[in-house]
């Protein structure tokens, strides 16, 4: 079954190739889940656009995501993981988890020039 698993872009390092992750449900516990969304969507923002795209969970195009691509100086991804951590408690990756457990679940300070490194880095207008 895990062979017909929707795949889906994970959180990536800028330097490093791009990643799919299975979109395999609950995961997460409710905690962490909760933990980790608010980690996701409370990020520096590159990018943050109004509205909402379908879910690249469902074939419903009700079921939407917010829009953006946020980092943490480190790791870049899309808004819509916070979503899709929240509803679905689907892992966004081991390297990912491993990394923000490290953190304990804290964002750490992302200074401008990081900011416009990234954004040149992903050819995102600053």
């Amino acid at each position: 079954m895990e062979a017909d698993m929707k795949q889906i872009p994970a959180p990536f390092k800028p330097d490093e190739p791009a990643r799919t992750v299975p979109a395999e449900l609950n995961r997460l516990s409710i905690e962490v889940s909760e933990r980790l969304a608010e980690y996701l969507e409370t990020a520096e923002d590159l990018v943050l656009a109004p509205g909402t795209r379908q879910s690249p969970l469902s074939d419903n195009p009700d079921h939407r995501v917010r829009v953006g691509v946020m980092t943490d100086g480190e790791w870049v991804w899309d808004l819509a993981w916070a979503d899709l951590v929240r509803e679905s408690r689907i892992s966004p990756g081991t390297d990912f988890m491993q990394h923000v457990e490290r953190l304990d679940f804290v964002l750490p300070e992302v200074s401008e020039e990081r900011i416009m490194e990234l954004c040149e880095a992903l050819d995102i207008p600053y």
